[in-house]
């Protein structure tokens, strides 16, 4: 049996990787900022063309999930145990802030319901926060597919994903990974031929929500990370945080000109091209500072991520004039939101993010 019985390792940090975690983490922020500009009248004659972030943010996420998971469990595979001890590492590392941003969302949601532009809120149901409490999906009362914490609806996708990834590591490594991709492919074959479920709870809505197209991208950053082990990382001759900002401009650019649909084809591509980064050449003529910024622009995108569409209401009710005045003042209108809500989260992930999660390994031993 492959790896059988080996301990999950910490793996090396892939600098350019981190940077584009955060690069995706501001480009989902920077579409909740256009929506509540648009709220406000920034845009009576429509939203900018580039306007369309979040979608290719969010498909960055994803690549960057499969590719990571893989990265982080290379030698797991096959190992006794290894799925369950994968997925308590990941609900250890993704529920706790999603269960306290979700508590403080529907507390900050009804407080401020008179005072904001979200004048239609309806508090959910017991049934609907427990649900999106345990990642099931929903149509709630707007007809949408989403739990009680609108954002959460990535999560949802992302903890699926995580099933089947802890299935794919009970075999063998090729085995494995050909299983994940192949079930994903399956899944969303099927799913072709679904109708939209009418709106209630139950089965038809999972069954639906989890054979959507956008599975195929996590199956995307596995194909790449397997290209990687079996290629073995290059060393470039650019520093690791210049790869980085390289690849965060390219995808940048995909947003603002719409090179390709949704992003997809552009993140699966960034994120090979990050993962072509050596891991041995960390610290070694490369400006510590920079190299350090983009290790924690990676570490703190899920907390901006969780925490930004606290701060955007009282953004865009200061900017939103500003940004009436066209696109480059909208452009550093967004600019700022990105800079105060990935400021404002670096003491979210510092003082509860991370002693959350690692108090919970120590007590569980998943990080051994």
């Amino acid at each position: 049996m492959e790896n059988a019985g080996r301990p999950h390792r910490h793996a090396a940090v892939i600098v350019p990787v981190q940077m584009l975690r955060g690069a995706a983490a501001s480009l989902v922020v920077a579409y909740h900022l256009l929506e509540r500009l648009v709220r406000r009248g920034a845009f009576p004659g429509g939203l900018p063309a580039w306007s369309d972030s979040g979608r290719i943010g969010v498909v960055t996420f994803f690549v960057i999930s499969g590719f990571i998971m893989v990265h982080t469990t290379i030698g797991e595979f096959g190992a006794p145990g290894a799925g369950g001890r994968f997925l308590l590492r990941r609900i250890e590392r993704i529920l706790p802030l999603y269960w306290l941003t979700t508590l403080v969302m529907l507390v900050f949601a009804w407080a401020t319901a008179r005072y904001s532009t979200n004048g239609g809120y309806v508090a959910p149901t017991s049934d609907m926060v427990w649900l999106s409490a345990g990642f099931v999906p929903y149509i709630g009362f707007q007809g949408l597919a989403q739990p009680v914490y609108a954002l959460g609806w990535t999560l949802e996708y992302e903890m699926f994903f995580y099933l089947v990834f802890a299935a794919a590591l009970a075999l063998p490594r090729r085995a494995g990974m050909v299983l994940a991709m192949v079930l994903l492919a399956l899944l969303v074959s099927a799913g072709a031929r679904l109708p939209d479920p009418p709106a209630v709870v139950g089965q038809v809505v999972a069954v639906f929500y989890f054979t959507r197209p956008i599975m195929l991208y996590f199956a995307a950053g596995m194909a790449i990370a397997w290209w990687r082990v079996a290629r073995g990382p290059m060393a470039l001759a650019l520093p690791d945080w210049a790869i980085g900002l390289v690849a965060s401009v390219m995808l940048m650019a995909a947003v603002r000109w719409q090179l390709l649909a949704d992003g997809a084809v552009s993140a699966a591509l960034v994120t090979g091209a990050v993962a072509l980064a050596t891991l041995t050449r960390a610290g070694r003529g490369q400006p510590a500072g920079l190299t350090w910024l983009s290790k924690r622009f990676g570490d703190v995108s899920y907390s901006i991520y969780l925490t930004h569409s606290f701060l955007l209401g009282a953004l865009a009710a200061v900017g939103w004039r500003f940004a009436a005045r066209g696109t480059g003042e909208t452009a550093a209108v967004i600019l700022v939101a990105c800079v105060v809500c990935a400021v404002a989260a670096w003491p979210v992930w510092r003082l509860v993010e991370r002693p959350v999660t690692r108090g919970l390994q120590r007590r569980t031993g998943a990080s051994s």
